[in-house]
């Protein structure tokens, strides 16, 4: 636990394991100028945050005005977003694959600028996230980790550590780091990871390389919740969580102070937590003042209505631009000398009537497919281990998989779910018991982390490497799935 020069009765710091040892001269210098308060006093819980006073006012801590975002100046993912949030608000964005919802969370998280408008955070808010792609160290402990992040109160702990490691350290540099430890609220930060780590069910002394995808996913929410935000931007905060994580979070995102913006495609954990609903929709956002049980249905509803205006909209312009077409195409001398105003509606009418309403966009898929014998996967008393030094991750497992099974693997994260599929597609091999494939079995894998495309190669051409790195039905027992690589 963090404690300041004051915290020991003997007046030295007795500094954590993962700050290193403090010298008693420097120690000694800083301590005659050091004002005489004690930071225990002042800190915050990470599991409590005062509620705002009965009746008080709602302020708001987050402004969009005007925003539009496009790539390469191309394709424009939205334009003219307009909203704000205000203080213990849960706002849920939705809509299509690839229609801007994680670029809009990078815009309001200040990792993106837009292509127009601005974004503006009230002073003084303190906004934490959590993104899809989070990179961790493999190398350190989990609770290292978390303290390695980038927000304030952790930055704040590694500036203290850096000034109480340099001999010639100034008082007021040591000074400064303290002030700073105090308005970060950092005091007691290591212990406060740890707590959050228990909650989460992660062992704060493993190393992150040691853990699986959905303990990963817990390291990431503890590093943004430990810096007890007052916005917090989560990118689909239900990946690899299992289902206890999953009301944990319901019950902690409701804290009354707590201002939420996610992402999420579990519509039951948003209509649990969302108070408002964003829609981005054909290119443009819409705010929908509704939320809990049943929001996600009647958002729908609105917008099937809004959609059926537009297209009857665009259809009435389309008609009239025809009429409108034949005036137009008129020698001048033959229109009206006051016709300026009916021009002008001509090119309204045409831009509306180029206007498509958005729909549900679907996606068909074919492809070849090879007769599927009755014999398709057999595992009979099985074990794996998902790291070869430890012991296995489950043994005696037998199933037989009949032709049309589907099955659904479920458990805590850490449980081996991953190191079951592994198995299964031959990634890995059991070190106890027999695994069998039917000779016409072929296996498709799609895993966690999907290996990425090359930016120079476009999908389709991608895809013609997929499709022929992966074999038809063949002779033998249990094949290796194809990899899903680059080409050479």
């Amino acid at each position: 636990m963090l404690a300041s020069p004051l915290d020991s009765p003997k007046g030295r710091s007795p500094l954590p394991a993962f700050a290193g040892s403090l010298r008693n001269k420097l120690c000694k210098v800083a301590l005659s100028k050091l004002p005489l308060r004690h930071p225990s006093r002042h800190r915050r819980s990470i599991f409590v945050k005062a509620a705002a006073g009965a009746g008080a006012a709602k302020e708001v801590v987050f402004w969009a005005e005007g925003l539009e975002k496009s790539h390469d100046g191309q394709r424009t993912l939205f334009s003219d977003l307009t909203f704000t949030m205000s203080r213990g608000e849960r706002l849920a964005v939705v809509g299509e694959n690839g229609c801007g919802k994680s670029t809009l969370l990078k815009l309001v998280s200040q990792d993106e600028t837009p292509s127009e408008g601005k974004t503006q955070l009230r002073k003084g808010i303190r906004l934490s996230s959590l993104s899809q792609d989070m990179s961790l160290d493999g190398n350190l402990a989990i609770v290292d980790a978390v303290l390695s992040g980038d927000s304030p109160p952790a930055r704040a702990v590694r500036r203290y550590e850096k000034v109480l490691a340099e001999e010639d350290a100034s008082p007021e540099a040591v000074q400064a780091a303290i002030s700073e430890m105090e308005a970060q609220d950092a005091w007691g930060l290591q212990e406060q990871a740890v707590k959050i780590l228990e909650v989460l069910n992660c062992k704060s002394t493993a190393l992150v390389k040691d853990l699986s995808g959905g303990q990963q996913r817990r390291v990431g929410l503890a590093a943004a919740l430990l810096s007890q935000p007052d916005l917090l931007v989560l990118d689909e905060p239900t990946n690899h969580m299992d289902v206890k994580i999953i009301e944990w979070m319901e019950q902690y995102l409701t804290q009354p102070d707590l201002t939420v913006l996610m992402v999420t495609h579990d519509r039951r954990f948003m209509e649990r937590l969302c108070t408002r609903v964003l829609e981005l929709d054909g290119g443009m956002g819409y705010v929908h003042a509704i939320g809990g049980e049943g929001s996600y249905a009647r958002m729908r509803e609105i917008q099937a209505e809004r959609r059926a205006a537009q297209a009857h909209e665009a259809a009435n312009a389309r008609t009239r631009l025809r009429k409108e077409t034949v005036w137009m195409s008129k020698q001048p001398k033959a229109r009206s000398t006051k016709s300026r105003a009916r021009i002008d509606q001509f090119y309204e009418l045409t831009a509306t009537a180029k206007k498509k309403a958005a729909s549900d966009s679907t996606v068909q898929l074919s492809a070849q497919m090879a007769r599927l014998g009755k014999e398709v996967l057999d595992l009979q008393d099985v074990a794996a281990k998902g790291d070869p030094a430890k012991p296995p991750v489950f043994s005696g497992f037998s199933y037989e998989f009949p032709p049309g099974d589907r099955v659904g693997i479920v458990g805590p994260n850490g449980a081996g779910k991953s190191t079951m599929l592994n198995l299964l597609v031959g990634k890995l091999a059991p070190c106890e018991g027999e695994l069998e494939v039917g000779e016409t079995t072929v296996f498709g894998y799609l895993t966690q982390e999907p290996p990425e495309v090359p930016s120079d190669l476009k999908l389709i051409d991608y895809m013609r490497v997929v499709a022929d790195a992966v074999p038809l039905a063949q002779q033998g027992k249990h094949r290796p799935t194809p990899t899903l690589a680059s080409p050479a």
